[in-house]
């Protein structure tokens, strides 16, 4: 309501309203100030969302929930899992408190009594939204006097990431459980996961135009990180997309034409098969851990991190490390191959006799230790470019293992033919430092 009063020669409006701080202003004429006062009431009316402190008393947590579900989820691609969330928090009892009661406190006790229900990182998911969904409400909704009650809120300790990978024999399991489903869609869609390291939302929105046959690579446009990538086929991916080309029909866009959810339901009852077949533990196997043995596979391949990184779409490399699982195996193997391989070539070394040592042989592993010499120094040297060019002579810098591995044979081999290249080796030094003495 609008106050308008004659003070100082001057008339003064003032206007209130709920929710709203007080505004004033003085004008000359009557007239002037009663159509100040009705924009600005009406101005006022047509502000949704009141900034002042008083408004929070009248603005709930669940309305705030349910206008970022409505608004801001909607445009999500995990539109699903963001509304199961927030169809958790609408059943809280703190969902029906006013704004101005939530603080700190609430969401701590909500925090210790979800972590008896699900795992931390779910408590992590959950509490991330939550901060999220205040600090939209105070940035871009105009609650310009809310605090984000999760600000300085602990989280749990995030937990260790996966190591699962497939184990001896389950592969075989999942491919005799497959063959009972209608179509080879599952299997094959599982095979090319282990194949391409694919997410699953990746996998089923390959459409056949972004696969080229012809040059084995295929183009990811849509990913978890909102950047495409395009990635190669390996040829038994390369045969995999061809049986299911051949198994669609030709007028199909999608290589996969499932949903999420009927893919989701399929997988499980695979795994309830193949566990029924005799194979133990295949449970707790998800289908994302099969991105975590495609990147495996690519190292144990021989690929470097930035060639698998190009792969999987990984822009973080300690995100990469963490789907990568080196088998105690395979490091071993590879530890023993190298050990052999170093061995090889010290007997292949050391297996030359003295007696049938090539003496040129001789001369070139003797010279090879020597430190190149330096081009002939000009007549005129100062004793200062003499003595630079004596350094030289003698040899400096570290030898290579090639050279110490050669020099190592050398001395097998006879003394006297060591002392003349010796004696060689010291005439070439004093030519260099003082071609007049060596003359």
């Amino acid at each position: 309501m609008a106050s308008l009063r004659f003070r100082n020669g001057k008339w003064q409006v003032q206007v209130r309203r709920y929710g709203h701080a007080p505004q004033a202003k003085s004008f000359q004429s009557k007239s002037d100030a009663q159509r100040w006062a009705r924009q600005t009431e009406a101005e006022l009316d047509r502000t949704l969302i009141p900034n002042d402190v008083r408004s929070l008393n009248t603005i709930t947590v669940a309305q705030l929930l349910t206008r970022y579900r409505d608004s801001i989820t909607s445009g999500k691609r995990g539109i699903v899992p963001e509304r199961k969330r927030i169809e958790v928090f609408l059943r809280q009892r703190w969902s029906a408190l006013p704004l101005a009661r939530i603080d700190a406190a609430t969401f701590s006790r909500y925090r210790d009594t979800r972590l008896k229900q699900v795992q931390p990182g779910t408590v992590i998911r959950e509490l991330g939204l939550l901060s999220s969904i205040f600090e939209t409400a105070r940035r871009e909704w105009g609650y310009t006097a809310l605090q984000n009650p999760l600000a300085g809120l602990r989280k749990p300790r995030t937990p260790e990431g996966r190591e699962r990978r497939l184990k001896p024999g389950e592969l075989q399991a999942l491919t005799n459980a497959c063959s009972t489903v209608a179509g080879s869609w599952l299997l094959h869609g599982f095979q090319l996961a282990i194949e391409t390291g694919l997410r699953r939302g990746e996998l089923l929105g390959i459409r056949w135009q972004h696969v080229r046959f012809d040059t084995a690579v295929l183009h990811v446009p849509f990913t978890k990180t909102d950047k495409s990538r395009t990635i190669p086929l390996t040829d038994r991916a390369k045969a995999i997309l061809t049986d299911q080309k051949a198994e669609c029909s030709t007028d199909a866009e999608y290589a996969f034409p499932v949903s999420a959810n009927a893919f989701r339901l399929a997988w499980e009852r695979c795994k309830r098969r193949a566990e029924r077949s005799g194979c133990i533990g295949i449970q707790e196997l998800r289908f994302h851990d099969l991105r975590h043995e495609a990147i495996s596979r690519f190292f144990e391949m021989g690929l470097n991190p930035a060639e698998v990184a190009s792969i999987s779409g990984h822009r973080d490399l300690r995100m990469l490390l963490r789907y990568t699982h080196l088998t105690p195996e395979y490091l071993g193997a590879k530890l023993r191959a190298g050990k052999s391989d170093v061995h090889s070539e010290c007997s292949d070394t050391h297996s030359q006799s003295p007696q049938n040592f090539d003496a040129q042989q001789a001369s070139h592993s003797l010279d090879a230790c020597e430190s190149p010499e330096p081009p002939p120094s000009p007549t005129g040297q100062t004793k200062g470019d003499r003595r630079h060019a004596g350094t030289h002579a003698k040899g400096g810098g570290r030898r290579t293992a090639h050279q110490l591995r050669t020099l190592a044979a050398d001395r097998k081999a006879s003394p006297l033919l060591l002392s003349k290249r010796k004696s060689e080796a010291l005439h070439r030094r004093q030519s260099v430092v003082d071609p007049k003495r060596a003359s």
